[in-house]
Parts: structure tokens; C-alpha cells; sequence
């Protein structure tokens, strides 16, 4: 039997569920796992509504598509940190994020 596939909320509303799961996941790690402190951070690296101008200013300064969304720099064994990619069930990665 053909199953349609529900209609995937707007990016914006996508967007909105990563960040909130992104507040929860980086309050429970700054709780639970102080450790985490300090070591654990988001990279402010979205691109924002702004003008051509405020773009290029924000590459020049190290803007790169496709940056994880938390940075975790603790070393364990033979890696030296983690990048963490926030995704809801709807979400996807851009070919950007994966490479």
C-alpha cells in the first residue's frame, strides 16, 4: 500500500525545535557534567537576515558553512574534541554539514 509522507514543517519552524533542543542538551550538560563547562560552546555561525555588507564582514572574521552546531574540546584517546550537529527527526543535513 503507498504511504504519502507527511509535509515537512517550514525551516523555520524546523529551526526553532533544533534550538530548543539545543538549549535542553547543553543545560542538561552543563548540569550534570560540569566538566563540560567552558569546554563545551555553540559558535555563533548562522547566517542571519542581514545585508551584503554585514556578510562579508562575518566571512572575513571566519564564517564557514556547514560548522557543527555545539563544539565539545575534550580529548579522549587519540580525538581531540567533538562536533555535535543538532537535528530534529524532520531535519536533514546540508551536503555542507557532512563534509
Amino acid at each position: 500500500m503507498y504511504k504519502e509522507t507527511p509535509p515537512r514543517p517550514p525551516d523555520r519552524v524546523r529551526k526553532q525545535e533544533e534550538a530548543r533542543l539545543q538549549a535542553e542538551c547543553y543545560q542538561w550538560a552543563w548540569n550534570e557534567r560540569p566538566i563540560t563547562r567552558k569546554v563545551l560552546f555553540h559558535v555563533e555561525n548562522e547566517r542571519t537576515g542581514s545585508n551584503k555588507i554585514d556578510g562579508a564582514r562575518r566571512k572575513a572574521m571566519g564564517l564557514v558553512a556547514g560548522v557543527a552546531d555545539l563544539l565539545l574540546l575534550i580529548a579522549r584517546g587519540r580525538w581531540h574534541g567533538l562536533c555535535i550537529e543538532m537535528k530534529t527527526p524532520e531535519g536533514y543535513q546540508r551536503p555542507e554539514q557532512k563534509e
